[in-house]
């Protein structure tokens, strides 16, 4: 049997995807796209403002999606009940939220992810950008830019417990699965805080040269990879000792990151490639992805690209980089997530 190499690519990513659903927000059309392992469409989720940020919870079988645009307090008060929750449990979960700005806060929505129910919305004040969660189900945190914090939320009663400042533009949330810690990159202050969800507090600080945005744990190498968005870096920072180890140039503002521990990947929007770099040898492969690679997630041998100029989403090979699939979106794709 002859078969194109195309066809064994698509073959390939099926075996290694098998049981990984995929999510992608798709921004201002309020819907949440749910993918089959074969990348057809299983539904829409509706009814979820402007998600950009968002986080899955293997062990809760839960996603964790946050709200980009702004809702008044009166707007937040008109949340519906979710049926068979009390009335004093519902109260319990939509707390005033500490804000710098008590006229406005946004909405972070509880999905099931199997059947798409409402499982809770809770206000969080500030607009949020993206949303992380730790996989033992403790924690979920949500960075807020505009007022330089982030929140912790409770995942066991989906309550907000503290909203901490971490830096001026606070950008992305990463969590150690090990350490149950988790990293913000403060694109404003050229920092990142290593914060403990349990205490509410900033353990350490880490400085960078550039303005830090998205990140991506490296777990087997105990390093958190950096990328260094105006900069066009990518830093690569030892978490014992909060030193950076090594540094790649990139170049063309870079955005989305990801890495299977051997390489990491990052999207140039300002170049349209997308960069593959070995983190022993730092040799690197370029691929053109036109327009404005964005966003990213991998998953099994499938790294997923957004477009920030276009709705839709491709799916690369990520050993040769080779476009197995491209997906229409609603919107434009912000920050994907995998039941992987």
């Amino acid at each position: 049997m002859n078969l194109s190499v195309t066809s064994i690519a698509i073959f390939s990513a099926l075996i290694m995807n098998a049981n990984a659903d995929i999510y992608i927000p798709e921004g201002n059309s309020g819907t949440i796209l749910h993918l089959a392992p074969d990348f057809s469409i299983i539904d829409r989720i509706n009814g979820v403002e402007n998600v950009h940020g968002m986080a899955f919870i293997t062990s809760k079988n839960l996603i964790v999606a946050g709200n980009l645009s702004a809702s008044s307090k009166d707007e937040a008060e008109k949340i519906n009940k979710p049926e068979g929750m009390s009335q004093a449990e519902h109260d319990s979960h939509h707390q005033a939220a500490p804000s710098d700005n008590e006229a406005e806060t946004s909405i972070v929505t509880f999905l099931d992810a199997k059947s798409h129910k409402l499982v809770a919305k809770i206000e969080v004040p500030g607009v949020v950008h993206h949303v992380e969660a730790d996989q033992a189900g403790h924690y979920a945190v949500v960075t807020h830019p505009a007022i330089a914090s982030v929140s912790i939320i409770d995942l066991e009663t989906r309550r907000l417990v503290s909203t901490l400042k971490t830096g001026e533009i606070p950008e992305y949330a990463v969590a150690d699965p090990t350490s149950g810690l988790f990293y913000i990159s403060n694109a404003g202050s050229k920092t990142i805080s290593e914060i403990d969800p349990a205490s509410q507090k900033i353990l350490r600080t880490f400085q960078l040269d550039g303005g830090p945005k998205h990140m991506r744990l490296i777990t087997k190498l105990g390093a958190l990879a950096v990328a260094e968005a105006d900069e066009g870096t990518v830093s690569i920072l030892d978490l014992n000792t909060g030193n950076t180890v090594s540094r790649f140039d990139v170049g063309g503002e870079l955005h989305g990151i990801e890495s299977d521990g051997d390489f990491l990947y990052v999207s140039a929007r300002e170049k349209d490639t997308v960069v593959r770099i070995g983190l022993q040898n730092g040799i690197k492969k370029t691929v053109e992805l036109s327009e404005q690679p964005y966003h990213m997630t991998l998953v099994g041998s499938d790294l997923l690209v957004s477009s920030a100029s276009d709705a839709l989403v491709w799916v690369l090979n990520s050993k040769n980089l080779q476009i197995v699939k491209t997906l229409e979106t609603a919107d434009i794709a912000h920050q994907m997530v995998s039941t992987q």
